[in-house]
């Protein structure tokens, strides 16, 4: 117990003038790490958004699925005799 004072004493003596600058940083750490975290929010809610909106507008895959397409047969009984 008293080694363990006795480097909390040392520590205090030799840190005490490092200490604002490492409260400063770890604030500003923790500014920056906090902004971030809001920003990832937006990001996301705003993909969210972009793709709720493109599914609106575009169809869900399953919706597009059972339009018909417009096209040309080209594999046909006909078309593989002729080949033949």
């Amino acid at each position: 117990m008293a080694w363990a004072i006795i480097i909390v004493v040392i520590l205090v003596l030799f840190a005490l003038p490092k200490l604002p600058k490492i409260a400063r940083s770890l604030g500003e750490s923790t500014r920056i790490f906090k902004s971030e975290m809001r920003q990832m929010k937006k990001d996301e809610e705003a993909e969210r958004n972009a793709s709720k909106d493109g599914a609106a507008e575009s169809g869900t895959a399953e919706n597009q699925a059972k339009e018909p397409l417009e096209g040309r047969i080209v594999d046909t009984p006909q078309a593989r005799e002729d080949n033949k």
